[in-house]
């Protein structure tokens, strides 16, 4: 009797290391999928709520009014060194919009007047922001305030909009601010970053 009872130990603590293992195996699976990425659904788009420009005019851009002229492709940047940018976004280019509240005048772009240097302040919904120099934007159709990626509407844990765009000093390739939504512009001449 007391020969059965090891072996009933050893097979017991076998069985529980296999019970271990596999739940071990799920959590994983379940953190990957579920933490990291807690909504992986976009929003519909009545649900998406508008990008905000704030400069000499303030407007409200609808979701579906935000064009998909400029291009990010982090999967084709070879100094691109982060995962979840690895797509293809689409979006309007930053200057594009910026030139809709820069001056009085929201259908042209004021070159002039990024060239002679001020702020623009990127908001997330967390309060994270990003600054940007007016003088580096000027022609840049790659520094890309998206609202697709691969193809479709950005999901809720990166958007509605995402700023995203290479050659950035101190974060190369795939700079960007996810959860944007808000586009301001600061007088004055405020450094910011640049490319390379």
């Amino acid at each position: 009797m007391s020969e059965r009872r090891p072996g009933l130990r050893r097979r017991s603590v076998v069985l529980l290391a296999v019970i271990a293992a596999v739940a071990l195996t799920a959590s994983m699976v379940l953190a990957r999928t579920h933490v990291i990425r807690p909504d992986a659904t976009p929003a519909p788009a009545s649900d998406r709520p508008p990008l905000v420009l704030q400069g000499e005019l303030t407007r409200r851009v609808p979701w579906a009014d935000v064009g998909t002229t400029g291009t990010y492709d982090g999967r084709e940047d070879p100094d691109n060194r982060h995962e979840e940018l690895r797509a293809l976004y689409r979006g309007e280019p930053l200057y594009q919009l910026v030139g809709l509240v820069d001056d009085d005048d929201p259908g042209t772009f004021n070159v002039a007047e990024a060239e002679r240097g001020y702020g623009i302040e990127l908001v997330a919904t967390d309060g994270y922001t990003w600054m940007v120099d007016s003088r580096t934007i000027v022609g840049r159709d790659d520094w890309v305030i998206a609202k697709l990626k691969d193809g479709q509407p950005l999901p809720e844990w990166e958007g509605p909009y995402r700023f995203v765009g290479p050659d950035f000093i101190g974060f190369r390739a795939g700079q960007s601010v996810r959860t944007l939504e808000r586009v301001r512009l600061l007088p004055g001449r405020v450094e910011g970053q640049t490319p390379q």
